[in-house]
């Protein structure tokens, strides 16, 4: 019975189309219509160009952040920031370091080791002409030492 259901719902569907082709006029008889005219061209709608997502200030997501048109590495500078945390004499258990753009976005912020020099590699635009730098530690008694880097 499914099978018979299923046939006749195809042949229903093919007398459908054929009854809406006559009524049409299209279908058959190469052009016995006495009005014949030829059908009129599809409009095909050109693409639109997707908009430029709206900057979004304040966001971390790299999506939100777009480069200026004239952006290139030749406007950044890489550069090995050394900051002497031996020299810095805090007492606390843990030693912090910040390093930040004169603008004051971070760069890096973690705990390092007392021993040496802690040195990382930075690329910043040409234009900041300086990299700051923080050393903290977790002693309410030590200072916070602040200093530059030029590059």
């Amino acid at each position: 019975m499914n099978s018979f259901l299923l046939k006749s719902g195809r042949i229903g569907t093919s007398v459908a189309s054929v009854a809406l082709l006559s009524a049409c006029g299209g279908g058959g008889g190469g052009g016995s219509a006495p009005n014949a005219s030829p059908a009129p061209a599809p409009v095909v709608a050109a693409p639109q160009p997707e908009p430029e997502p709206a900057i979004v200030a304040d966001s971390t997501r790299l999506a939100d952040n777009r480069l200026p048109a004239n952006a290139s590495f030749d406007n950044f500078a890489s550069a090995a920031v050394v900051v002497p945390v031996q020299g810095a004499g805090m007492t606390g258990d843990r030693l912090y370091v910040k390093v930040s753009r004169p603008d004051g976005q971070t760069l890096f912020l973690g705990a390092v080791a007392r021993q040496g020099d802690f040195s990382l590699p930075v690329h910043v635009p040409l234009a900041d002409g300086k990299v700051l730098y923080e050393i903290f530690s977790d002693s309410s008694s030590d200072q916070i030492v602040f200093g530059e880097v030029l590059l």
